[in-house]
């Protein structure tokens, strides 16, 4: 054993302390003392080259000690802080849930399959039968009354409510429907109706009263005419003539006042586009003959073979409504286009073009409002009637005009209808 043994050269020197030096080490050593001295050096060299890596390495261990604290303590942080944050979303999760029972609105959610994943107990309520885990179609067909109409968003059940439903994909997986209970807002919607029509009975009476006694009259003259014997067959023609057109005036103006006093109605009826076509040319056929100095066509642009639902007679008047408009304004001097086509839906929408002298902006905002007219010969009634006619259906109707320009008058029905949404309830 060599112990306590010092080599120094020039300033650098270590310490060896317990160095066992077995006979492989002696017999390696040479016995030259100059390569004694070379080689004392090397290992001189190599004990300070490890002296400095152990140096290093423990620096480095230190250093990465000091790293394995820090991100300890970031980690504890980070799960401290995440654990925060699921706390919060879980007492939102558990407001969302009380908020979601105690809606009194129903609310469905439907995986992309169909199937029901989840219900409140508002939905429970308007619902028969179990919910989660059922086909949401086959649920929808239990409860749905499939004999009647309504609004496009309307949903009417077998027990008579309606529900009104919208609905909002969350991402792209689930679907959720809301449905909300209009039934008493359906009944005073149409009672308001109603009463805003009877209101007006009054006022329409009066007006109607006055409207009917010049024709009137003016038909007795014709009448009295006719029974002078030395009449010529020429002129009791003319009279004739005469007589028939004020007869023909004092019949719309009580089927205005029929369809306005009524209120429309929508009716359930399959109607046949190219059926329905050739049942306006023909009501049309007379007056277009008698009175058109221009052209009459049929703009259609969707299957003459397709249907849509609703009161076909209501329909039809409201559209000669909008020609017989057409042809008064202009003395007849006027082309008119019947068009119809398919909407956005499945709705479709009837327009009434012309290419007459248009209608100021001020006068398209009263257009509608009944007894508004801007001829001496109008009731007032004719297009507060197309108006009656589409809000039945649960449409709308609309004009488009630039003075100088021509007219477009559009009645538009959504896919499904339902004019009395009160029917059968009282």
């Amino acid at each position: 054993m060599i112990s306590a043994a010092k080599m120094s050269e020039g300033q650098n020197s270590i310490e060896m302390s317990s160095i066992e030096v077995t006979p492989s080490v002696i017999a390696e050593i040479p016995q030259d003392p100059q390569l004694q001295q070379q080689r004392l050096q090397e290992l001189e060299s190599a004990f300070v080259e490890f002296a400095k890596m152990s140096e290093g390495l423990e620096a480095s261990y230190q250093a990465l000690q000091d790293q394995v604290s820090d991100l300890t303590e970031e980690l504890a942080a980070a799960r401290s802080e995440r654990l925060k944050h699921l706390q919060e979303k879980e007492k939102i999760a558990n407001q969302l849930a009380q908020l979601l029972d105690a809606l009194p609105g129903g609310v469905v959610v439907v995986d992309p399959q169909g199937v029901i994943q989840t219900a409140n107990p508002a939905a429970h309520l308007f619902f028969e039968g179990e919910l989660e885990g059922m086909p949401w179609q086959q649920v929808l067909d239990q409860n749905q009354e499939p004999e009647e109409t309504a609004l496009e968003k309307d949903l009417v059940l077998k027990d008579g409510r309606i529900l009104e439903r919208s609905s909002s994909h969350a991402g792209q997986e689930e679907e959720i429907l809301l449905f909300s209970d209009v039934t008493e807002t359906r009944k005073l919607q149409y009672s308001m109706n109603q009463n805003r029509r009877l209101a007006s009975m009054g006022e329409m009476a009066a007006s109607l009263a006055h409207q009917v006694r010049t024709p009137l009259a003016a038909a007795l003259l014709y009448v009295a005419h006719l029974e002078k014997s030395e009449l010529s067959d020429e002129k009791r023609l003319q009279v004739s003539a005469k007589l028939r057109s004020r007869l023909h005036h004092l019949n719309g103006l009580i089927k205005d006042m029929l369809h306005y006093a009524r209120g429309g109605s929508s009716g359930d009826e399959e109607i046949e586009v190219s059926g329905f076509v050739e049942a306006l040319q023909q009501t049309l056929e007379e007056e277009i003959k008698r009175t058109l100095k221009g052209k009459f066509q049929v703009d259609l642009q969707l299957e003459p073979a397709s249907c849509f639902v609703g009161n076909r007679d209501a329909l039809l008047t409201s559209l000669q409504n909008l020609v017989n408009n057409a042809m008064d304004v202009t003395e007849g001097a006027v082309n008119i286009t019947f068009r119809m086509l398919s909407v956005e839906g499945g709705g479709i929408e009837m327009q009434v073009v012309d290419d007459g002298p248009g209608i100021p902006k001020a006068m398209q905002e009263q257009i509608f409002e009944p007894f508004y007219t801007s001829r001496a010969r109008g009731t007032g009634l004719g297009l507060a009637v197309v108006q009656a006619v589409a809000d039945a259906h649960g449409g709308e109707a609309r004009v488009e005009s630039v003075e100088g320009e021509g007219a477009l008058f559009a009645i538009r029905l959504p896919a499904k209808t339902r004019a009395e949404f009160v029917a059968g309830s009282d």
